[in-house]
């Protein structure tokens, strides 16, 4: 009976360990093949440059759920290209809704993600993610171009989107990762072969 108990406790271990992994989909978007650039900020964006990142929900996404605000459900999350991340280290603002078809896999989305700085700062540099599945997703990084007196007076900005639905395009995707087996299903595993094994030599 004791190692029943263990064995039922062990499940009960693995059930909440997977809970929460089951919850992180990764993204990608398509190429962000329509590039802006300036002087400054220096460098510039690619037209195979892709936006990607990862959100981390508190519960796994249901079927068929229209366009939903899920911002307070986000737990944790990352996105990123070549010329910079933003993540909850360093965002000033984060907002996401979500859709998914009759399968429960995201099929729509909307959200905007950006960290600002202080401009008076030549030096500095501002990030945004605009993510849209009809619009297109897109990146922009802006900096100060002129400043007077210590202050700010121009700001200038890259910028790069992929191609709306509309206009043929496709929208980014998203991937629901897969559950890790945490070490309490082996031992749950193990356990009934335990279990096996004394009713044999019963």
């Amino acid at each position: 009976m004791r190692l029943v108990r263990l064995l039922v406790f062990s499940a009960l271990v693995w059930f909440s360990t997977t809970a929460h992994a089951e919850s992180i989909y990764d993204f990608l978007s398509q190429s962000l093949v329509f590039v802006s650039d300036r002087p400054v900020p220096s460098g510039s964006y690619l037209p195979t440059d892709t936006i990607t990142g990862f959100i981390d929900l508190s519960s796994a996404l249901g079927p068929s759920m229209p366009l939903t605000d899920v911002t307070s459900t986000v737990l944790d999350y990352s996105f990123s290209d070549d010329r910079g991340a933003i993540n909850p280290g360093n965002a000033d603002f984060f907002s996401l809704s979500l859709g998914t078809d009759a399968s429960g896999a995201i099929d729509a989305h909307q959200g905007f993600i950006f960290y600002e700085v202080d401009f008076d700062d030549p030096s500095a540099q501002a990030y945004a993610y605009y993510l849209d599945s009809l619009l297109g997703d897109g990146a922009e990084l802006a900096q100060c171009s002129a400043v007077i007196g210590g202050n700010c007076q121009t700001i200038s900005s890259d910028s790069a989107f992929s191609v709306e639905v509309a206009h043929g395009g496709s929208p980014g995707t998203w991937t629901l990762r897969p559950v890790p087996v945490p070490p309490a299903f082996l031992f749950l595993g193990s356990g009934f072969a335990a279990v096996l094994f004394r009713r044999r030599l019963s």
